[in-house]
Formats: structure tokens, sequence, C-alpha cells
């Protein structure tokens, strides 16, 4: 009999157990479908047994089309950047103009050495406007682009009395205007100075819709 007894204690037991057992398994499973299944990485192992993960092809393929997408739109800014800053007006002014007197233009034109000075009065005319300026506080770095030319920057340039017209039509005048940027580029065999005007700074004074 009690014998009898401690094997039926035994499969009462194992039942209980079972039972508890397949419930876990039922909440893991309920949980899973609602949660979503855990992810899982794909080993892929060396000779010494050690293991390293194996990227998914997709998770490749997209990243290598993010970064291309990236340097694309990197590129097209650049691009898009120099083109602003290659857009300017020309317009070719006397040496008198740019050089106070002789020690100035030939410290800045043959020896290459920085200068800063007042120009009294410049002029010019751009995209059918006349343009003046007054009292213009300069400071130049010059260098030689080539053989024969050279490029005079202006990394300072600030005028007063600015005024530009255009026969009647337009009269606007202005008390200080930045110009800083604008640079010169003298050709020793023409013997020109040309004035480059970045549009970015030739839209402080001139009308819009120029």
């Amino acid at each position: 009999m009690k014998d009898i007894a401690m094997y039926c204690n035994s499969n009462h037991f194992n039942a209980s157990t079972l039972l508890l057992f397949s419930l876990v398994v039922i909440v893991l499973y309920i949980l899973i479908l609602n949660c979503g299944a855990p992810a899982v990485s794909v080993y892929a192992r060396s000779s010494d047994n050690a293991s390293f993960p194996t990227p998914d092809s997709n998770t490749i393929n997209n990243n290598n089309l993010f970064v291309s997408i990236t340097n694309t739109s990197k590129n097209f800014e650049n691009k898009l950047f120099d083109l602003g800053k290659q857009m300017e007006y020309t317009q070719d002014i006397d040496a008198n103009q740019v050089f106070t007197d002789v020690t100035v233009k030939n410290k800045v034109l043959n020896n290459l050495e920085p200068a800063q000075y007042t120009i009294p009065a410049l002029r010019h005319s751009l995209v059918g406007y006349d343009i003046s300026a007054n009292n213009i506080e300069v400071k130049t770095e010059s260098k030689k682009i080539d053989d024969n030319k050279t490029r005079i920057d202006f990394p300072i340039m600030k005028a007063k009395n600015v005024k530009v017209s255009n026969g009647g039509l337009v009269n606007l005048s202005y008390n200080n205007v930045d110009l800083s940027s604008m640079y010169i580029i003298y050709n020793p065999k023409t013997g020109k100075f040309t004035l480059h005007i970045p549009i970015s700074v030739a839209g402080k004074y001139l009308p819009m819709g120029f």
C-alpha cells in the first residue's frame, strides 16, 4: 500500500510540474506575439571559436544608401556655395582710385606687402548705376596668381557716404557700407585694374532686382 501511495504522489507531482511548465510556455508565447520577437543575431565563428556578428545584407545596403545620399547632398551644397562665390560683377577702374600714392602702390604691387590706408574717393559704374563713395578705409593683401597678374584682396573695405543713381530715376544714399571681400586683379600687360564685386556685396547698396 505504501508503494502505491508513493507512486500516486509521484504521478501527481509530475503532472503538476508539467501543467505549470505548460502555463509558462503559453504566457511567454502570448508575450512574444504582443511585444514582438526579440532580435536574433547571426554569428560567424572563426577557427579559434571566437564569435563575431554578421551584419544582415539589408542593413548593409541601407547604410550604404544613407551614406551615398549624405555625400551627394554635401557635394551639392559645396558646389552651390562655390557657384555663389563665383557670381560677381567686374569693372575696370583707374589705378589712381586704388592707390593714394606711389609708395603705397609699390608696397602692394611690387613688394606684395599688406597695407592699410584710406582711399579718398572711389567711383565706378555697375549694371547701369553710377556709384560713388568717400573716405574708404581699406586693408590690402596681395599675391601673384601667375607670372603676370596680381590679386589684391580687401579683407577690410568700409566706405562712407555711398551714393547710387541711374540718371534720376533712382537716387540712394548710405552713410556706411561694408564692401569687404571685393578684390582687384592687376594685369601689367594691359595696365588694367579690374574690380571684382561679389553679388552678395553689391546687394548691400544696389536696389532690389539688380
